[in-house]
């Protein structure tokens, strides 16, 4: 039995049921599956464990995204923003993690852990 999901890109990629968003991530690449965060399951983010259906429209979620940021920024402390920023493609998205960073020291300590 096969799972039918659509990507972003419009494609459908097949894959052996039961399929997790994970296997669907090691399916398109190794690199995706090393670099995968969550998935974004008919448009509500979702556990890459999460068993796909056919019909579901799925794109991987990585540290690399805006949305990956937003995933893992405010659960690191300041000091392991460092771990972030090879994630970083360019200068303006460097400036939109430093003002995350600055975001999460105004919520206060309490709120970094």
């Amino acid at each position: 039995m096969e799972v039918q999901v659509s990507l972003p890109d419009g494609s459908v990629r097949s894959l052996n049921a039961p399929a997790t968003a994970f296997d669907l991530a090691k399916s398109i690449g190794p690199g995706l599956a090393k670099s995968a965060l969550a998935a974004k399951v008919n448009g509500l983010q979702q556990d890459l464990s999460t068993e796909l259906k056919s019909g579901d429209q799925v794109s991987i979620i990585t540290g690399g995204s805006d949305e990956g940021l937003e995933i893992f920024l405010p659960g690191i402390a300041i000091v392991d923003v460092v771990a972030v920023l090879p994630h970083v493609a360019s200068e303006d998205r460097l400036g939109a993690v430093h003002q995350r960073v600055l975001a999460i020291r105004r919520l206060g300590d309490d709120k970094l852990a």
